[in-house]
């Protein structure tokens, strides 16, 4: 916006003067895609830029030097209530915020000492493989697939609206499960897999830190530097996302983990009935939902699958 806003106005009105001609000898000429593409051009220089110009002043001047200083929405007033609403709408649990950032700083030392083992193999690193599965097969793009022909469900469970731990927490699951079905088979994919999934726990730390504890933006951005999990512009603008946007950042870790667990519960009190296939389509059978719904409906499902061996 300042780029533009920067434009001197005098070389606006000679370039949209510049094109107005342009495009009058072109559709004089019968070229009609020039001359729209000079008129789309003329239209930019005459409103746009004057617009950005003066949304520029308005911002610089009037907005930003009466917003407020800190940083979290606690500061606001009722800010804890807030915030933990949000986390609730967000995660879909009633975790804590305090509950939320030790349990980050626990993932982290965890994942990174899996990271460890293979850096020290292998440093060329990239996460191609792991965004593959995250966004496609078994991700994203199966999960939703599979949720938009559901039958029998609401159409807001169909749809997929506002359960962010669901969704996100099912791509972060689908990651591990291409790692326990042997792919992953080169180490710098796995790498990339574990920093995935880093990020994700880092954002649990930050997040509660901004907004429960009190983190300075420079705190938020010197730890994400220390964990080495992005690059600089990405580690600014991630910053600012959380800044902005509280509790939305910890849906993506609570939801794997939630997976996760539901999984281990099942495995544990099913033993050699526990099928993993039968698990992720029960998994994905009812859309998704808040997180507690799918636990009770995961016991249910414990349950009937139990009756079913008993009856076999």
């Amino acid at each position: 916006m300042e780029a533009l806003a920067k434009l001197p106005l005098h070389d606006s009105v000679a370039e949209c003067e510049k094109f107005r001609i342009s495009q009058a000898l072109e559709q004089s000429n019968g070229n009609k895609a020039g001359a729209a593409r000079r008129l789309g051009v003329h239209r930019r220089l005459l409103y746009v830029i004057p617009a950005y110009r003066s949304f520029a002043d308005f911002v610089r001047t009037e907005y930003a030097p009466h917003g407020p200083i800190p940083l979290s929405v606690t500061s606001l007033p009722n800010g804890e209530k807030r915030y933990q609403n949000d986390i609730y709408e967000r995660t879909t649990t009633h975790m804590t915020a305090d509950e939320i950032h030790q349990l980050g700083l626990r993932e982290m030392d965890r994942i990174e000492a899996e990271m460890l083992v293979i850096a020290k193999n292998d440093r060329s690193l990239v996460n191609d493989e792991a965004i593959a599965y995250h966004e496609g097969i078994l991700g994203y793009h199966m999960q939703l697939s599979i949720q938009r022909q559901l039958t029998g469900v609401p159409k807001f469970r169909q749809q997929g609206l506002g359960f962010t731990a669901f969704v996100e927490g099912w791509a972060l699951y689908a990651k591990q499960l291409g790692k326990e079905v042997g792919f992953y088979q080169d180490p710098v994919s796995d790498y990339g897999r574990l920093s995935s999934e880093l990020l994700r726990a880092v954002r649990l730390v930050v997040d509660t830190g901004i907004h429960s504890k009190g983190w300075t933006r420079a705190q938020i951005v010197e730890f994400m530097r220390k964990a080495g999990v992005a690059d600089e512009p990405t580690i600014q603008s991630e910053t600012d996302r959380y800044i902005a946007w509280p509790a939305q950042a910890l849906s993506y870790r609570i939801g794997q983990l939630k997976f996760l667990e539901l999984r281990q519960r099942g495995r544990r009190e099913l033993a050699s009935k526990f099928d993993i296939r039968t698990f992720n389509d029960e998994m994905l059978s009812g859309g998704s939902m808040p997180l507690d719904l799918l636990e009770t409906r995961t016991e249910l499902w414990i349950a009937q699958q139990r009756e079913s061996a008993g009856h076999s």
